[in-house]
């Protein structure tokens, strides 16, 4: 884990299109379940992202 200066400085990096973060899968928020046993489980290649829409 990085240090302020590091998180200022990936955020520019995202916000200029440099990197962008991978994003495994997305949940809606009734099944949360899921993602969090995904998590537990280390299956996920990337983000798991939690829909709250």
């Amino acid at each position: 884990m990085g240090n302020r200066n590091d998180l200022i400085e990936l955020i520019e990096l995202i916000k200029n299109d440099k990197i962008k973060p991978i994003v495994g899968q997305i949940f809606p928020f009734h099944k949360i379940q899921n993602a969090h046993k995904m998590l537990e489980e280390g299956k996920q290649l990337g983000k798991i992202v939690i829909d709250f829409t």
